[in-house]
């Protein structure tokens, strides 16, 4: 089948296939054949079809309004949002409560505080100019102030701080319990190394002021300048007149309570507190008073100054405040002040008074050999030996280890002519003082030693004897003429 001819698109006169112009109005011919297609890398690129715009349609009054509203609350969320995350990024570069870097390791906190004690507590520090200066620099003044004074094997403190000016250390009441400051001088290093964490952390301080309890819980108050502590670490001043320019105050313990029975009390308790832990017998003493001043009826008071008295070996002082403690006890006899004040009469030699209170004590503590052994001595003085023979032996059968016990006994056999008796009794009272370490038998120990040992006819025993306490009493002139009686005998016998 044959293809119908071209036509011009202009004149529609036919044309030949091919031909590029037409033969009769001379326009161009367009190609009816498709062309070939174009390369993937020769594509043109692609092109965005234009949108139409769109009408703007104003919006009613209503919408005007709340838009600006939304936007608004919008702005404020977002900057709340923006102070927040700034807040949290300042505080997460402050300082933290660990310690700083320092050559000694920092000390704990729980490590400073120390136990609850019944004792008088140091005064807070004044609070008047109270500040805390830049707080990283004192955080690094504490702990290198604590490790040190740990590393000096000083107390620590529990309070390190800026008071008017002058950096305050304190102590805790029980930081000094051990004594290891027991007067002002022992205190100056706390001071120095005080200034020496000043100087570290670079702290503006007048000076350096700390206070503690001393041992007899006094409290110790100590103030120095920061001058005289540079002077003194520039070594332009000598330890003396360094000690010297320190104000130093000791203030003495003071009653607490508000009564009269309370401060009594309490001048009673610290008197205690002298005598047994730092034996402070005298001072103890000039408390007692104190509280006998305040409560002369108080039994306690009467005890603890009795005893007080007895223990000082002041005998006929003490007899009336034990005597009176016993009577103002109405009837609750104390076992302890009866025997107190019958030792007293003993040391007195008041044998006839000794004997009633003596026997009342037996009444109370029967298994006391003390009581019995007293009372053997009252009975023995007044020449009632059997019985005091009796009540000798009731104190060597609870006590066989003490020497004045076995001493006692040989004695009043020995008045009885119980010579043998006397004499095992005796050799034991010796044995058991010379290994109790209580120094040498007595001269009257070595006399009637060797006087029993005659009285048996052993002049051997009696001889050795006398020439054994010859060493320690050479000047004793029975002790002479009992050892020239058992020598003598002894030649005679051979």
């Amino acid at each position: 089948m044959n293809n119908p001819p071209d036509l011009c698109d202009h004149c529609e006169a036919p044309v030949s296939a091919g031909a590029a112009f037409c033969s009769s109005c001379g326009k161009p011919i367009k190609s009816k054949t498709t062309p070939p297609p174009l390369e993937r890398n020769n594509l043109p690129p692609a092109t965005t079809p234009a949108i139409p715009p769109v009408k703007k349609v104003s919006p009613p009054q209503k919408v005007k309004l709340i838009v600006p509203i939304l936007l608004g609350v919008v702005g404020l969320g977002v900057l709340g949002l923006a102070l927040l995350a700034l807040g949290w990024v300042i505080l997460s570069s402050r300082p933290t409560d660990s310690p700083p870097s320092v050559s000694s390791p920092p000390v704990e906190p729980s490590a400073v505080e120390p136990p609850v004690v019944q004792s008088p507590a140091v005064e807070s520090p004044r609070t008047t100019g109270l500040h805390d200066p830049d707080l990283p620099k004192m955080q690094k003044l504490r702990y290198a102030l604590l490790a040190q004074l740990e590393k000096s094997g000083l107390p620590q403190a529990s309070r390190i701080q800026i008071v008017d000016s002058y950096l305050s250390v304190d102590f805790p009441p029980a930081a000094n319990r051990k004594g290891k400051i027991t007067k002002p001088e022992e205190a100056l290093p706390i001071l120095l190394l005080a200034y020496g964490a000043i100087k570290q952390s670079e702290i503006d301080a007048s000076g350096v002021q700390t206070r503690l309890l001393l041992p007899t819980l006094d409290r110790l108050e100590m103030r120095v300048e920061a001058g005289i502590l540079d002077r003194y670490v520039r070594k332009k001043m000598t330890p003396k007149d360094f000690s010297a320019a320190v104000q130093t105050e000791v203030i003495p313990w003071q009653p607490s309570g508000k009564t009269e029975e309370e401060i009594a009390q309490s001048y009673v308790d610290y008197g205690k507190f002298l005598d047994r832990k730092h034996g402070k017998k005298e001072l103890a003493l000039s408390y007692f008073k104190k509280a006998y001043a305040e409560d002369p009826s108080s039994v306690a008071v009467l005890q603890a100054l009795g005893k007080s008295l007895f223990f000082l070996d002041q005998y006929q002082e003490a007899l009336p405040y034990l005597t009176s403690a016993l009577l103002n006890d109405d009837g609750n006899t104390d076992p302890t002040t009866l025997r107190l004040r019958g030792l007293t009469l003993f040391a007195l030699e008041r044998w006839v008074e000794l004997e009633a209170p003596t026997r009342e004590y037996i009444s109370l503590r029967p298994e006391d050999a003390g009581g019995y052994w007293v009372l053997a001595c009252a009975l023995f003085d007044q020449n009632e030996t059997k019985e005091a023979l009796l009540q000798a032996q009731k104190a060597v059968d609870l006590d066989s280890a003490d020497s004045s016990y076995a001493y006692t006994l040989a004695s009043i056999q020995k008045n009885l002519k119980l010579y043998s008796d006397a004499a095992q009794n005796y050799e034991t009272a010796r044995r058991l003082k010379e290994a109790g370490g209580d120094g040498q038998p007595s001269e009257a120990h070595f006399i009637g030693l060797s006087f029993v040992y005659g009285q048996l006819n052993n002049m051997e025993r009696c001889s050795s004897v006398a020439a054994d306490g010859l060493k320690l009493y050479p000047e004793s002139a029975t002790l002479q003429n009992n050892y020239k009686v058992g020598y003598k005998a002894q030649l005679k016998s051979r």
